[in-house]
């Protein structure tokens, strides 16, 4: 379509919106003629005598219509018009052919000479009116009976009459809209308010009749009508005006809480408020720590605006009882000193105002002042709504300051879950993803990776003590962050090994002379105490190159291999060589070996006792699988395992761990010994859609029931695709396994992002064991780790506990479970079969 065929199309749109509406109008006239006819042939006439006057109704109609009448309910306002009298009145003393006539006589002269409509607009409006008017005339004239006069027939006919003329009227208007805007129907009740005005005009209408006709005897029957549909329409007005309130609170306290750890929170509290009451200000006034200030948020039309104001002068004085506590909630009409401090205001206020108790001890308040619609004070039924508010803003604030909390030690543990603790730097892991996240920017990717040992560190610590040798460590990586500069990223390995990435691009040539340059700084010696300390260093290089994409564990491990052939040559520096990197090729030919391994059953299973800390007996086992080679001899899993990740072997590999653990465990269960046993998945595992399946599968096989299988899962292994892993965890528990999250602390993971994990455990990484009685560092981790678990529900395992001292402290510090070799080593299931029935795992005895 062109640009030029546009603007016929807006206009073909418009005139056929135009044709419908004319189509309409006409429909409504043609309806409204046919039904009139139909009436004048049934031979209805007045019901009552004497008649009014044919002009005296036109000149009612006219009034009528022009007198629009305007009241505020609530927070709007509504139009209402008396032209119910005109009709009751002519139902009952004229022919309903006089009736529709003078209506149209009537409401056309105001229509055209005071509203000034336009002719399609009057041309609608005319017609409409005369169809709903023969509507509810034809009512009338049905349900009356004309040989009794003015009666209870009659008069439930005229109520019927005016109630049927607004709900045609009405419907007539919707029509018409939605032809001409082109939207659908949606066809919706007259609101209580117009209904109830609608029987009062028609009440007022028939006491006109029963005077014009002289039946003052009979007055009390439309009196006693319009008193009884008035209280019948009062009650059910407040019982749907109660509903409603209670709808709006519920929808208001939904949007409160939606705003918890918001940056406008308390912006958005009080505007919704104002929108809820239709106040014309709204206060919220917070106490602050400490002093007499108190934080205040005002919301004036649609401006938020915050301020601290200083409680004892600022503030009037019921507001400070109120604060206090000294005074309840609040109702008043004031006419002085609302704001405070000496200055009165001279008009009259209409005051709503509740307590907002933040804290057991402390109160804030919120404050209502004038209602927007300006109709009279605040009504008393809307204080208990106002101290509910306040009670539910309460529990928002609470909420809020606690995720603040929780979100702050989240932080402190992110900060520590990614750096060295002695030195500040990125660690191993955190800085493992820095360097993967660089490599797949090719733009920043780094020309190469140095790895510095500085060696002869375990005398040093002999020598000195930890305290000194620390100092040393620090000392160093702070010179290795200057003398690198601002552009390469320093992070701490392990122990005595400083990694340096630096940046491309870069020749090798370059790499070698910025390696050397690093290792001349650190030849300056360090001071300790009154010693000058010369440290012997070792540097390990490896190239990215352009041939092959590498990782960040690549890179490391071949940097550390490089220090190893540094060391063999006896030299500073060594560049990564491929040829005397023995340990890729062996590492591939266990591949067949292990597929071997596996239908030979050279695999076993061992298990490492849990125990609990509260009963000091053995609950269940975590099992561990061993892999005992026919000439190499025992296998370190750290070998066979991420070459199994790396081919098929891996999934008959777990499915054969889980299928033994579960026959143990069921085996344990019998005998009344140990109630679980936990398996542990890798990120592959995670990735294989087939894992559910499988669990499923072997559990209902066994008779274990789901909860006694633990499956644990690294932290890393979680974070590596958190979206792929979440889902497949949540499928997981729902088979009613339970999850663990295991060697927390030693990747990247946060409980921002642990607190979206559907896991039941925590398991804090050994590496924070071994000086957990020693260094108070290690110690605040693992107590804020543990306090954070317990926090979010989740039960806490400490592993890697090796001394009585770390396991008396982790007992104190509020563990559920441990393991470790102080508890008993991995072990055959016969000999933890053993340990079991000695029960030797009591108080914390060794069974290894």
């Amino acid at each position: 379509m062109t640009g030029n065929d546009r603007p016929a199309v807006r206009i073909s749109e418009e005139m056929r919106r135009r044709v419908g509406v004319y189509g309409v109008t006409g429909a409504i006239g043609a309806t409204a003629f046919a039904l009139l006819t139909a009436l004048s042939l049934a031979g209805f006439g007045p019901v009552a005598g004497p008649e009014v006057p044919f002009w005296a109704l036109v000149g009612l109609y006219a009034a009528t219509e022009a007198a629009v009448i305007h009241i505020a309910i609530r927070k709007e306002t509504h139009s209402f018009s008396l032209t119910e009298v005109p009709l009751v009145v002519g139902a009952f003393t004229l022919a309903p052919v006089s009736v529709v006539l003078a209506q149209v006589l009537g409401a056309g002269v105001v229509l055209l000479l005071i509203r000034r409509q336009a002719p399609l607009k009057l041309l609608f409006n005319i017609l409409s009116f005369a169809l709903a008017t023969t509507v509810g005339l034809t009512v009338f004239h049905l349900l009356t009976d004309p040989s009794q006069g003015i009666g209870p027939r009659s008069l439930f006919a005229a109520y019927a009459a005016a109630v049927t003329t607004d709900l045609v009227t009405a419907l007539c208007v919707e029509i018409v809209i939605r032809v001409s805007t082109g939207e659908p129907m949606n066809l919706r009740l007259r609101s209580t308010s117009a209904i109830g005005f609608t029987l009062l005009n028609a009440t007022l209408g028939i006491a006109v009749i029963v005077d014009w006709v002289g039946h003052v005897g009979g007055l009390w029957m439309p009196l006693l009508m319009g008193i009884g549909l008035y209280a019948g329409y009062r009650l059910w007005t407040r019982e749907r005006h109660r509903q409603e309130r209670l709808a709006d609170l519920q929808g208001t306290s939904h949007e409160i809480q939606g705003s918890l750890g918001s940056e406008g929170m308390e912006a958005a509290i009080v505007r919704e408020v104002r929108r809820l009451f239709g106040a014309h200000t709204v206060e919220l006034i917070l106490p602050l720590q400490g002093g007499d200030e108190v934080r205040r948020v005002q919301m004036i039309g649609d401006a938020a605006i915050t301020s601290r104001v200083h409680a004892e002068r600022d503030l009037a004085p019921s507001w400070r009882d109120l604060l206090r506590g000294d005074a309840g909630a609040l109702l008043q009409v004031a006419g002085a000193d609302l704001d405070g401090g000496g200055r009165p205001d001279a008009g009259r206020h209409s005051v709503l105002a509740a307590p907002v108790p933040v804290t057991e001890r402390t109160r804030g308040l919120l404050a209502l002042v004038d209602r927007e619609a300006k109709v009279g004070a605040w009504p008393a039924d809307e204080l208990p709504l106002l101290e509910t508010l306040g009670n539910q803003i309460a529990v928002t604030l609470r909420n809020a300051q606690l995720l603040e909390n929780v979100e702050a030690r989240a932080a402190e543990n992110e900060y520590l879950a990614r750096h060295d603790t002695l030195t500040g730097l990125p660690n191993r892991d955190w800085l493992r993803q820095l360097i993967d996240d660089a490599l797949r920017r090719e733009a920043t990717a780094p020309a190469a990776v140095l790895v510095a040992e500085l060696t002869g560190f375990r005398e040093l610590v002999e020598t000195l003590g930890h305290d000194n040798a620390d100092q040393v460590l620090r000392a160093v990586a702070k010179r290795l962050v200057a003398h690198a500069g601002p552009d390469r990223l320093v992070g701490r390995l392990d122990g005595h090994d400083l990694a340096v990435v630096i940046p491309g691009p870069a020749s090798a040539a370059q790499v070698r002379d910025q390696a050397r340059s690093l290792v001349d700084a650190l030849h300056e010696p360090f001071p300790v105490d009154d010693l000058l300390l010369g440290l012997t260093i070792r540097v390990g290089l490896a190239l990215t190159g352009a041939e092959e994409r590498v990782d960040a564990r690549t890179l490391l491990r071949r940097a550390e291999i490089a220090i190893r052939t540094a060391e063999t040559d006896d030299e500073e520096i060594a560049e990564y060589d491929p040829v005397r990197d023995a340990g890729s090729p062996v590492r591939m030919s266990l591949v067949g070996e292990l597929r071997r391994a596996l239908d030979e059953r050279e695999l076993t299973v061992l298990y490492q006792p849990k125990v609990s800390l509260a009963t000091r007996r053995i609950v269940g086992a975590e099992a561990l699988i061993r892999w005992m080679h026919p000439t190499r001899g025992m296998i370190p899993p750290d070998e066979f395992i991420p070459v199994a990740e790396r081919s098929n072997v891996l999934r008959p590999m777990t499915l054969f761990v889980l299928e033994l653990a579960l026959a143990r465990c069921e085996a344990w269960r019998a005998g009344g010994g140990a109630q679980g046993v936990a398996v542990n998945l890798s990120v592959r595992n995670l990735l294989d859609s087939r894992i559910v399946d499988d669990v499923d599968r072997l559990i209902r096989r066994s008779e274990v029931p789901p909860e006694a299988l633990t499956l644990e899962i690294t932290e890393s292994a979680a974070m590596l695709d958190p979206a792929r892993a979440r889902a497949v965890m949540t499928e997981l528990r729902g088979l009613g396994v339970r999850l663990a999250i295991d060697d927390f602390g030693a990747g990247y993971a946060s409980l921002a992002y642990l607190k979206q994990l559907p896991a039941n455990e925590l398991k804090i990484d050994k590496a924070f064991m071994h000086a957990i009685d020693r260094d108070p560092r290690d110690r605040a981790i693992v107590k804020s780790s543990i306090d954070l678990a317990h926090d979010l529900g989740l039960k806490v395992v400490a592993e890697g506990v090796e001394t009585q001292a770390a396991m008396d402290l982790l007992a104190e510090l509020g563990a559920d479970l441990v393991q470790g070799w102080h508890l008993g080593r991995p072990m055959s299931a016969e000999a933890f079969d053993d340990a079991l029935r000695g029960d030797r795992m009591q108080r914390g005895a060794s069974v290894a």
